[in-house]
C-alpha cells in the first residue's frame, strides 16, 4: 500500500495488537471513544501526534512520515496498582506477551500496511482524574513514526 491513510493505519495498528496473543485483557479503540472516556480498561487508545511530513525525499516520489500516538491506560483500582498494570504493558525487549511495545515490534509493517515505522518517543507514565471525578487512571504513550512511501 502507498500513501499515508490513517483511517487504514489507526486500525492496523488495533489489529496488530489483538491478534499478538498479549496475555492481559486489553480494549482496543483505533478512535477516542464518542464519550471521551473508555468503556474498558485496560485499553489502547491511537490519536494523532504532532510532526507529520509529507515530503521527505527518498526514492521516486519521496517517503511520507506520520506520526501516531498509542496512549495505554489503566484504572487505579484494577486490582492492583493501575501504574503495575501500565508498567506491565509498557515494558519493552522483554519477550513477555503483556508487552504491547513488543507486540508491535513483532510487526513493523502492521500487516503490510505500511512500510515502516519507527518508536520515537516514549511519554512518562502519568495519573489523571476520569472525567467524572471519581477515580483516576494512569496513562503513558508509544509515538510511532509510520513512514509509507508516496503515490
Amino acid at each position: 500500500m502507498a500513501g499515508l491513510i490513517p483511517k487504514v493505519i489507526r486500525q492496523a495498528i488495533v489489529d496488530t495488537l489483538g491478534s499478538a496473543g498479549i496475555s492481559r485483557p486489553l480494549a482496543l479503540y483505533p478512535y477516542k471513544p464518542i464519550t471521551g472516556e473508555p468503556t474498558e480498561y485496560p485499553c489502547v487508545i491511537v490519536s494523532h501526534a504532532n510532526g507529520a511530513n509529507y515530503a521527505t525525499t527518498f526514492g521516486d516520489k519521496g517517503i511520507a512520515e506520520m506520526p501516531l500516538r498509542v496512549e495505554i491506560r489503566a484504572l487505579s483500582a484494577d486490582g492492583s496498582s493501575g501504574e503495575m498494570v501500565l508498567d506491565d504493558l509498557m515494558a519493552a525487549g522483554t519477550g513477555a506477551d503483556s508487552s504491547i511495545y513488543d507486540a508491535l515490534d513483532a510487526d513493523r509493517t502492521l500487516g503490510n500496511k505500511v512500510a515502516t515505522y519507527t518508536v520515537v518517543n516514549i511519554e512518562q507514565p502519568e495519573e489523571r482524574p476520569m472525567r467524572d471525578g471519581t477515580s483516576t487512571y494512569w496513562r503513558g504513550a508509544f509515538v510511532l513514526s509510520i513512514k509509507q512511501p508516496r503515490s
